[in-house]
């Protein structure tokens, strides 16, 4: 995130690792509902169950809404039109999954989702 303006202005493209954070941009995790069993869903929720994570995915949730898309696919969209971003990092653990994150490739969000998101998250323009 520090070195984003750098990045663009330069023209260096940044490759995003863990991109749906950990699953947590899934829509798989949720305000008040059970942890989902994982491997990974304490990390997940000690860095991300707070209000600014859940803040993105209440956003995260109305742009998928409007989209009739997976919130997956949003989250890989939004940082598919970052100026500085050449391509998030996804891992796939089945072909569905892959096919899910592929399905980001179709979608274009509008300003003003683009806006919402990235006021969300904390990383307006």
């Amino acid at each position: 995130r520090e070195l984003r303006e750098l990045c663009a202005d330069q023209g260096i493209g940044a490759i995003p690792y863990s991109p749906l954070a950990g699953g947590f941009l899934t829509g798989k995790y949720r305000r008040g509902a059970e942890t989902p069993a994982s491997q990974r869903a304490d990390g997940v929720a000690k860095r991300y169950f707070n209000e600014r994570g859940w803040a993105i995915i209440d956003a995260l949730m109305a742009v998928a809404g409007e989209h009739g898309a997976p919130p997956a696919q949003i989250a890989l969209a939004w940082l598919l039109a970052q100026p500085a971003v050449a391509a998030p990092i996804v891992g796939a653990n089945t072909p569905e999954q892959l096919a899910g994150s592929l399905g980001a490739l179709g979608l274009t969000l509008s300003d003003e989702q683009k806006a919402q998101l990235g006021t969300a998250s904390a990383w307006a323009e």
